[in-house]
């Protein structure tokens, strides 16, 4: 799976937010009358609005970095003491994807596609989604938002609330079926207050069971959803590409583990924990604005208690970023340059041109970003396995 613009270094994570919200039941038009005050009829439709948060200053991102990437001011070799990484020697058990792992990726996108089957075979049961129409009346007198009006509305039984036991009066009546439902309006019904307490019966039409079927994993499935899934049209295509994905992120996860570790820090630099601190709370604080929130609400904390909740992982990515940092430093094969930005960009973004990304993020996070993978993606490539028990972990 391609890799997105994202840096998995403590929280300087830059991705975007999307707020999703419902709108508002029409009550002329959703027959809302039939349901309790605080329900959904079930009879309008949802949308959603995705907003993405305005990108922090970049000098968020690339204060205390110069232009290639490296923290201001420090040489990390002066801190650290690498281990032996060209080849790190890796267990050949990291590199092994299992069945259930690629399988799950499977079955959640076979759920991406599941279908609504009308069925009209069988009889109503307690938690099924049926299509309806109704038409209330009390005292044999329609009364106003009272009815479906023939367009249909779709409710789960046991799950949509409406008022009294409605819903429960449909279990067991066919597609087709045509009866009345016999309720009595809540007292008081702020819905409408001339209902409050009154009997009434709703005449119902079950127009048929709503079935929700999760097609499977098939060639013809992958095909028809080509442009969804990277342009693979076929499951061996995703199989492999799956396994790579999780091969790869294991390879990562393992290796900045190894580094951080396997290391020798003579000390830790305050600017290299400070940049992580500072990352992080840019993350949290972009996150509350895009969700309307205030920091405290957003992470459940204040910053000073939510700084020390993640002193230790925050200490364990500076040591990362000092390790990464110093191999760039150490190994004459690994250099960043504008051919080597180009090509990652065009390789995860589709574009050689990133100069929106040094805009918004500025260079040395760009940098940062690009000289991370590189290392990465260095040490994976030359790595050594074995499944010797004993190798390094």
């Amino acid at each position: 799976m391609k890799k997105l613009f994202i840096i998995l270094l403590a929280a300087a994570m830059v991705i975007a937010f999307a707020s999703c919200g419902g709108a508002d039941k029409d009550p002329d038009t959703t027959a809302d009358t039939a349901s309790d005050t605080s329900a959904d009829t079930g009879t309008g439709s949802d949308t959603a609005s995705d907003t993405q948060p305005a990108v922090a200053d970049n000098t968020s991102y690339s204060e205390g970095l110069d232009d290639n990437g490296f923290l201001d001011g420090i040489r990390a070799l002066d801190y650290v003491t690498l281990p032996d990484y060209d080849p790190m020697s890796i267990p050949e058990s990291v590199r092994t994807v299992s069945e259930e792992n690629v399988q799950g990726q499977l079955d959640a996108i076979c759920e991406n596609y599941i279908e609504s089957v009308k069925v009209t075979d069988r009889a109503v049961k307690d938690k099924d989604t049926v299509n309806i129409d109704y038409v209330g009346s009390v005292d044999g007198v329609e009364f106003e938002r009272g009815s479906t009006n023939g367009a249909g509305t779709e409710v789960t039984i046991g799950e949509t609330d409406y008022i009294d036991d409605f819903l429960e009066q449909i279990i067991g009546h066919m597609p087709g079926d045509n009866f009345d439902i016999n309720v009595t309006f809540p007292d008081p019904y702020t819905n409408n207050p001339d209902l409050a307490g009154k009997d009434a019966v709703f005449n119902c039409t079950v127009n048929h069971i709503v079935e929700k079927v999760t097609p499977e994993m098939t060639d013809e499935l992958v095909a028809a959803h080509s442009d969804d899934l990277n342009g693979f049209t076929t499951v061996a295509e995703l199989r492999a590409d799956i396994e790579d994905y999780y091969r790869t992120n294991a390879l990562g996860e393992y290796i900045q583990t190894y580094l951080i570790e396997n290391s020798e820090f003579s000390e830790v630099p305050d600017a290299a924990y400070q940049y992580q601190v500072n990352s992080m709370l840019t993350y949290y604080r972009s996150m509350a604005t895009a969700y309307g929130m205030k920091f405290e609400d957003a992470v459940g904390t204040t910053e000073e208690a939510f700084i020390e909740q993640q002193k230790e992982n925050n200490m364990d990515q500076a040591k990362l970023m000092l390790a990464i940092q110093a191999i760039a430093e150490d190994c004459d094969k690994i250099k960043v340059d504008d051919e080597v930005l180009k090509k990652y960009f065009k390789d995860n973004v589709g574009t050689e041109d990133y100069s929106t990304y040094v805009t918004q993020y500025g260079k040395g996070y760009v940098m940062m970003v690009v000289t991370n993978d590189t290392v990465i993606d260095f040490l994976k490539d030359n790595a050594t396995f074995t499944a010797d028990a004993t190798a390094d972990k």
